[in-house]
């Protein structure tokens, strides 16, 4: 049965690349990162499209299939051309759907049955594995809400900050307008006073005149 080692593919026993899932030999064998071997359709079935991990030894392998899906370099195509170097009838019969009746080369085949208790384990470990893949994704989403308020929070500092800058310009202007318009209003003011002056002034000198003038024809008669 395909196992967890280097096969060398000059010499490969029937042994070695019989898919431990189905128990028929590996059509187009995917090797996992682990050196466990199973059927292309195997794979697809029971781990890809499911648990995402070695269904022998339980390696996640999640990284590895996404990055050789994106490659299409899922399939061990050294192993799949010994394969149909070496073992080229039956691989024709597995294609053909037919069953292979050779017992012997399934006589040193064991069926894999679980230790007592393995089964509670394992079902224990995944859930510690849930619980820790939760408590991992309520950590990252409290750090982007976190994240996400503090930005917020800065943005409306922002907004103060530029609204208060406005404000204080605009009385900066205002006290600037008001105080030219006092300006304008007392240079008009004393422009006034200054013309009233020279107002007066004439008037004064008009009047002294006319006096000086009566006194004088009343000195004559």
């Amino acid at each position: 049965m395909a196992s967890k080692r280097r096969l060398n593919y000059a010499e490969l026993a029937y042994e070695d690349v019989v898919c431990p899932i189905c128990l028929s030999i590996l059509i187009e064998p995917v090797t996992m990162p682990c050196w466990h071997s199973l059927c292309r359709s195997c794979f697809t079935l029971h781990v890809q499209e499911t648990s995402l991990e070695c269904p022998l030894c339980r390696m996640r392998i999640s990284v590895w299939v996404r990055r050789n899906s994106k490659t299409n370099s899922i399939v061990n195509n050294r192993l799949w051309t010994a394969i149909k170097e070496n073992f080229p009838a039956k691989v024709e019969a597995r294609l053909q759907g037919r069953e292979d009746s050779d017992e012997e080369e399934y006589a040193g085949f064991e069926p894999k049955v679980c230790a007592p208790g393995e089964i509670k384990q394992e079902y224990e470990a995944l859930v510690q594995q849930e619980i820790r893949e939760q408590a991992s994704r309520k950590s990252q989403e409290e750090e982007l809400s976190n994240q996400l308020i503090q930005q917020l929070q800065e943005e409306e500092r922002c907004k103060l900050r530029h609204h208060k800058q406005t404000e204080e310009r605009l009385c900066k202007e205002d006290e600037i307008l008001a105080k030219k318009i006092k300006e304008a209003e007392d240079t008009v003011l004393q422009e006034k006073l200054r013309h009233l002056r020279m107002v007066c002034g004439n008037d004064e000198e008009v009047a002294r005149q006319i006096e000086v003038r009566d006194y004088s024809q009343t000195a004559l008669t």
